[in-house]
């Protein structure tokens, strides 16, 4: 039997306690109350009923639901290391080498905050990176059975599930009806923002922890918990939720501190010696707590491979603006009105900020329903905040910039928020969004019933229209695209391994970097077994607020490998990525600056994958002029030049004398 609800503050609780009305000079938060009352002793088919009725039930049957969801969504290779989500590239590349790394540390005894396996001879701070070092290190067990790959996928999937029942188990803490909070960890799990970061964000789409933590930061205020434990355990969920996600840790201490802020003005009254006294000893326990998880973690992170400022060069681009709210984009089902976000918009992937007419138009009868009720009200009014914050610097009605500044312009000046993305703040709007309509839905149910009758039935369907059409309105589009990983069986095969032994340093064709990482890929895939020049991370650079990893010295090797992969044979050298020089000719001089970029860095092994390619043959003929011929994979699709080739081609040119290997006549291209 449910007692005092915590949204509704006009109902009397088991406890007897009522909420007062805004002009008292208190404010009761309390969660909801359970009273176990007797029962009859039920039959056997009354037993069975009864369990189907009961939370148990509730809850395995709100898991296969979810579990159902996100089989559509990704599809059915869950344990199949052959498939990928979207494609083999890019950040899905990353992600799968962040979730390896710890595990592989774990083995052999590692840090798994920093790693020098990538980015040869500098290393990377991961710490610096979306590297999600808990999430490696709980599911290394996946990894070490099934590899990586497989781990992604589980993330992904678990991620999604897990951050549903956490906002739906808020829900039911703060009263709200089964099929309410079911709703509510919906609307949280798979909001547009995460619909759009779980193609392909691990780090974003596990979120299982910032619902608890705003949980406990409502208990707080409302007195309903004690400070140290309240903040303790806040505290701890912080900093694993940093050790998930730095970003998603700060989004969630500004929520609650915009929501505390909310609740102090929208009720002054309530703002009492003890109370205020309260919060700041749960905050004092939170820092404590948190920075007990994070010592270690924090070691690496201000040690090398620190800086300070911004991650990225221009963070602008990851803002909402007020048309995005309304235009649903490729990843949402259509609106209503059948408009898909324009195609102008800038960073199209990235603008998760959709809500909808129908979502705006229900929130905002919540909110003048609800107004009394102090969940609501705070609610309401902080969801507004947080959207108002997700516009960034500059008021963005239309992808087109306006020279109104907004509130974010002075929180992006400060440390660790400048590099936060603005429009990510809309998983938190999701949240806080996802309880308000589940508060609604429970209010819209109690209106199908007047008192001492039966439910209307033109009440109930218009209640069940208005619910079809605004989760109409959300649904995801399409299941998310899959494709095979690419990654060569030959280089785990005995021949490679001897080619490319184990600690290899390893120079792949195509060159990693953000244009193209697979080769993380496949070294994470291989276990780790060489290490890797270049790579797709956030490391310190002499350029400023551009942190991406870039090519080595000398650059004549890279500007081939770079330029070959991308097509950018003639792009004149601003216009490339890294600033490339132009192809250098195929001669002694160029052969005796490959030999160069091989010794200065380290290099004992060259591995030119998807072999067959136009420019992968490119990049083959200056290779085969500099180092002689190749081996060839069986079915031809992978050479490489081990660690012997490169010492003959250096004693071939230190024994002539000249600048180049004597390799026999070429014609200079």
């Amino acid at each position: 039997m449910v007692g005092l609800c915590a949204f509704d503050g006009d109902r009397v609780g088991a406890t007897g306690a009522r909420a007062p009305d805004e002009s008292g000079s208190d404010v009761v938060l309390d969660e909801r109350v359970e009273v176990d009352l007797p029962h009859p002793e039920p039959s056997a088919a009354g037993r069975t009923g009864r369990w189907l009725r009961s939370e148990p039930a509730y809850w395995v049957g709100s898991v296969a639901l979810l579990v159902a969801i996100t089989t559509w969504l990704y599809g059915p290779h869950v344990l199949d290391s052959h498939w990928i989500l979207s494609q083999p590239n890019f950040d899905w590349a990353q992600e799968v080498w962040f979730l390896a790394w710890p595990a592989f540390a774990i083995q052999h005894g590692h840090n798994p905050f920093y790693s020098s396996w990538i980015n040869v001879p500098r290393g990377m701070n991961l710490m610096e990176n979306t590297s999600m070092p808990l999430l490696g290190i709980v599911f290394a067990p996946v990894t070490w059975l099934a590899g990586p790959i497989v781990t992604y996928s589980l993330v992904l999937r678990v991620g999604m599930i897990a951050s549903a029942c956490s906002a739906q188990w808020v829900g039911r803490r703060l009263g709200l009806s089964r099929l309410a909070s079911l709703l509510a960890g919906l609307f949280y799990a798979f909001s547009t923002i995460e619909l759009v970061e779980g193609n392909g964000h691990a780090f974003l789409t596990f979120a299982p922890l910032p619902p608890l933590i705003c949980y406990l930061a409502y208990r707080v205020v409302a007195g309903g918990m004690r400070p140290a434990r309240a903040g303790l355990t806040a505290g701890a969920l912080l900093g694993l939720e940093a050790l998930i996600s730095l970003e998603m840790a700060l989004m969630a201490a500004l929520a609650c501190a915009v929501g505390v802020v909310v609740a102090a003005l929208a009720y002054p009254r309530a703002v009492t010696r003890s109370r205020t006294l309260s919060v700041l000893a749960a905050v004092g326990w939170a820092l404590l707590a948190a920075g007990a998880v994070l010592a270690v973690p924090m070691v690496t992170y201000f040690g090398p491979g620190h800086f300070w400022g911004p991650s990225h060069a221009n963070l602008s681009i990851y803002r909402a603006n007020l048309e995005s709210v309304v235009v649903p984009g490729t990843f949402t089902w259509l609106s209503p009105l059948g408009f898909h976000l324009p195609t102008r918009l800038v960073y199209r992937r990235e603008n998760g900020a959709y809500l909808g007419v129908l979502a705006l138009a229900a929130l905002v009868a919540v909110a003048v329903r609800g107004w009394r009720v102090p969940l609501v009200r705070i609610g309401s009014i902080a969801v507004g905040v947080l959207l108002v914050l997700s516009l960034g610097v500059r008021l963005n009605v239309t992808p087109h910039p306006t020279r109104i500044p907004l509130p974010w312009a002075v929180l992006a000046r400060l440390p660790f928020l400048n590099s936060m993305l603005p429009v990510r703040l809309f998983i938190m709007i999701g949240l806080g969004a996802g309880l308000l309509l589940g508060y609604g839905l429970d209010r819209a149910i109690a209106w199908t019933r007047p008192p001492d009758a039966r439910t209307d039935p033109r009440r109930a369907g218009l209640v069940a229209a208005a619910a079809v059409l605004v989760v109409g309105s959300l649904l995801p589009a399409r299941p998310y695209p899959a494709s095979q990983t690419g990654v060569p069986s030959w280089l785990g095969s005995a021949p490679a391994q001897a080619l490319v032994p184990t600690d290899a340093v390893a120079l792949f064709y195509p060159y990693p970097t953000l244009a193209n990482n697979r080769p993380m890929l496949f070294q994470a895939a291989d276990a780790f077994r060489y290490r890797l020049i270049g790579g797709q991370g956030i490391v310190t650079t002499t350029r400023v607020n551009r942190h991406a990893i870039g090519p080595l010295p000398p650059f004549d090797l890279p500007a081939v490998f770079l330029r070959a992969s991308t097509g950018e044979l003639h792009t004149p050298r601003p216009r490339t990525l890294f600033a490339l020089p132009p192809l250098p000719p195929r001669d002694r001089a160029t052969a005796s600056r490959f030999l160069a970029f091989v010794s200065e860095n380290g290099v004992t092994a060259i591995v030119v994958t998807d072999a067959t390619s136009p420019g992968a043959r490119l990049t083959e003929a200056y290779l085969r002029y500099a180092f002689g011929d190749p081996v060839t994979s069986p079915s031809g699709a992978v050479m490489v030049w081990p660690h012997a080739a490169l010492l003959r081609a250096h004693a071939a040119a230190a024994a002539s004398g000249v600048a180049g290997p004597p390799v026999g006549p070429r014609r200079p291209s």
